[in-house]
């Protein structure tokens, strides 16, 4: 039930255990997964259950002052999940001989409400953007060098080297390219205003 693991019958097929940090509205979860997988996207794209199993799990609710709790074991609602960062993975599945995808790299700012994702999508050569990330099948997009920030509750502020974001959960996504990136990131949506959104719960009134 944990994305392949060894209670859903691939504990003899080269499951291993990885550290898992996921995001619900609610919760953050720290635990230990089992999966067959190795990139962050894979690990929560091909979880075949309803619910993510995590072992040694520690949940805190978000706010100052919220005590943790600890389990053995724990299930948390697959469409619950936010983001999800996953120790010692990256983010591009491994390319075999002969079926190499060339991928170029794009600046993407997403908002998941509570959280703020900025950081780098790989999008296939020749597509545009936010075609890329808006026609993709898989539910989590990794992005890459990742700023995740919390304005409600600033102690979930973190880099991460890879974060898997749920798409389905995102209210906003936008996407630069290449060139002149800072200006075409804060022509459309502003850091700043942002996390003032997202703090407050209301949008910022028009000048």
């Amino acid at each position: 039930m944990s994305g392949w693991g060894a209670d859903s019958g691939w504990g003899d097929s080269g499951a291993h255990g990885v550290e898992v940090e996921v995001y619900t509205a609610d919760y953050r979860v720290r635990g230990r997964m089992q999966t067959r997988f190795q990139r962050a996207a894979e690990i929560m794209n091909l979880v075949a259950a309803p619910h993510v199993i995590l072992d040694q799990a520690t949940v805190t609710a978000y706010g100052e002052g919220q005590d943790a709790f600890e389990a053995d074991q724990l299930a948390i609602n697959f469409d619950a999940i936010l983001l999800a960062v996953v120790a010692g993975t990256e983010a591009a599945p491994a390319s075999a001989e002969g079926m190499v995808i060339p991928k170029r790299r794009v600046p993407a700012e997403i908002i998941v409400p509570p959280f703020f994702v900025r950081g780098t999508i790989h999008i296939t050569q020749g597509s545009r953007p936010i075609d890329s990330l808006l026609n993709a099948s898989e539910r989590f997009l990794a992005v890459t060098d990742a700023s995740i920030s919390c304005a409600s509750s600033p102690s979930l502020n973190r880099e991460a080297a890879v974060v898997a974001v749920n798409r389905n959960g995102a209210q906003l996504l936008v996407v630069g390219d290449d060139e002149n990136r800072d200006e075409l990131l804060a022509d459309v949506l502003s850091e700043e205003k942002a996390r003032d959104w997202l703090g407050s719960g209301e949008e910022t009134p028009e000048t």
